[in-house]
């Protein structure tokens, strides 16, 4: 939020007067760890830049460093409201100052073409003739040495587990002290309770200490207030090798109507020092978490030389001539 504060320039408004602006987290595009490298006793550094911009909307991209070394990058979809959150709020144009910026800006307005065209919401995707190929291949594995017959007798092949029975769910009431300057319920909050259920999700699953590497498609579909309760449920959708792919929904249940709604997704990644058992769908729904699970999975593994070797942010001086 620092850095959208820092890009919004209004040249009539007077010294000492607080930027008449607010801003809300729309999206987290992706955000990429590697927690393994993290030193205890070592500072952190902070850095980011705005990548993109577009009417009321921002693309912010940050970074976490220690010693000099990438450790983690997110890419966030921000957008600028007034004051008092009453409509949205127009932020100044974006201007690449070099052939670096220029490259960066690209490769965000390339995303917010594909966001637009709804392309980055994996599990709306229609399932191709490979990913087809691929359920009736697993169908066919769960129905044993005979292959598949009118009796439906489901066989469970060695080292792997049935998706239906790896889901965690569990209940929390939030407080005011979680809330945000809208009066509902700050988004890293949630963010943070549904990492730590799909964390515990993982680790269990695995028998081991899983660590975080991948976030994607982190979206905020309903604000939650303060009253409401929030229901957490992560599923285990994909394995490979030692990596865990996981479906977290958070949900918010209304405390004085009693209804339900969706509102937050995440897609997350997982690795393990050693190979997990493999997860397997026993339905055609669950087939169709299965495929999103492997899509988001590779999207993680296209991501990694990318985001830690080509993700350096622009210098400090190119960013501030780009708010004029």
């Amino acid at each position: 939020m620092w850095i959208c504060h820092l890009h919004i320039h209004l040249p009539n408004l007077p010294e000492g007067v607080p930027l008449p602006y607010t801003f809300i987290t729309m999206l987290v595009d992706h955000a990429h760890f590697l927690q393994d490298k993290f030193i205890a006793d070592a500072d952190v550094s902070l850095s980011g830049h705005v990548s993109y911009t577009d009417n009321n909307f921002m693309e912010v991209t940050a970074y976490v460093r220690q010693n000099g070394m990438m450790l983690a990058k997110g890419i966030f979809v921000i957008e600028a409201r007034d004051a008092i959150n009453n409509g949205p709020a127009p932020v100044n144009p974006l201007v690449p100052a070099n052939k670096l910026e220029e490259r960066l800006h690209q490769e965000a307005q390339k995303r917010h073409q594909e966001r637009a065209k709804a392309l980055y919401r994996l599990e709306s995707q229609q399932p191709t003739k490979e990913e087809q190929q691929l359920m009736y291949e697993l169908f066919t594995r769960t129905k044993g040495d005979d292959g598949p017959s009118p009796s439906d007798m489901t066989t469970l092949p060695p080292n792997s587990r049935w998706m239906s029975t790896w889901r965690r769910r569990t209940l929390m009431h939030p407080f005011p002290e979680n809330r945000n300057e809208s009066n509902t319920i700050f988004g890293g909050f949630i963010i943070r309770k549904a990492i730590e259920i799909s964390y515990m999700t993982a680790s269990l699953y695995s028998n081991q200490r899983c660590m975080i590497r991948f976030i994607a498609d982190v979206t905020f579909a309903h604000s939650i207030p303060v009253h409401s309760y929030i229901k957490l449920k992560a599923y285990v959708v994909f394995t490979h090798e030692n990596y865990i792919q996981l479906l977290t929904v958070v949900n918010a249940i209304d405390g004085n109507s009693f209804t339900e709604l969706k509102c937050n997704v995440l897609h997350l990644t997982y690795s393990c020092s050693k190979a997990v058992p493999e997860i397997l769908p026993r339905s055609y729904h669950e087939a169709l978490w299965y495929l999103t699970g492997r899509r988001y999975f590779n999207r993680f593994r296209e991501s990694v030389s990318h985001d830690m070797a080509n993700g350096s942010p622009p210098k400090t001086d190119g960013a501030k001539k780009d708010k004029k």
